[in-house]
């Protein structure tokens, strides 16, 4: 199982810029160079949007970067998830990191690409010209109401998410 003072050894993580660094390795030329190449995340084909992560080839296995930081940073692999704050799967600064739950993870998603509102949580009502504001949470869908414009649904939506998701809340 890969520990910290192996990690340590090999790779040198900046938290202020969450990137790796090669410092020991059998690759020629590859010691100083910056670890880890881009996936998209395997759910993304279901979803539509664009997740991608940093993973890193490590004694044959691949390791999520942000995986990887938290237990260059704490000593420990999280137990559960490690969540982007800010929603970008590549940005691994270990101020941009923190454990989730799956449930807390899936609140701070972000807009599908399928919204044609342009604001998360707000879909025209196609019979009346209105703009529905719902918002899901613990598998209850809580229906905001229907309002004339699709930002004053999204005021809606947002004071909403605020109060249920607290801070995993993402607007988009």
């Amino acid at each position: 199982m890969l520990t910290q003072e192996y990690l340590q050894s090999i790779l040198h993580y900046a938290p202020e810029s969450g990137v790796f660094t090669w410092i020991k390795t059998s690759k020629a030329g590859w010691v100083g160079k910056t670890a880890g190449c881009i996936r998209l995340h395997p759910n993304c084909k279901k979803t539509q949007n664009k997740l991608h992560y940093l993973v890193i080839h490590i004694l044959g296995k691949l390791y999520k970067a942000h995986r990887l930081a938290w237990l260059y940073m704490t000593g420990k692999f999280p137990e559960g998830l490690i969540d982007h704050e800010d929603g970008n799967g590549l940005n691994n600064k270990f101020s941009n990191l923190r454990p989730a739950t799956v449930f807390t993870n899936n609140q701070n998603s972000v807009r599908p690409i399928t919204n044609s509102s342009g604001y998360k949580g707000v879909y025209p009502h196609k019979k009346n010209g209105t703009w529905i504001a719902q918002i899901t949470y613990n598998k209850v869908q809580h229906y905001l109401g229907s309002f004339a414009t699709p930002e004053a649904a999204s005021e809606a939506v947002r004071a909403k998410r605020i109060e249920l998701h607290g801070e995993f809340a993402n607007h988009g």
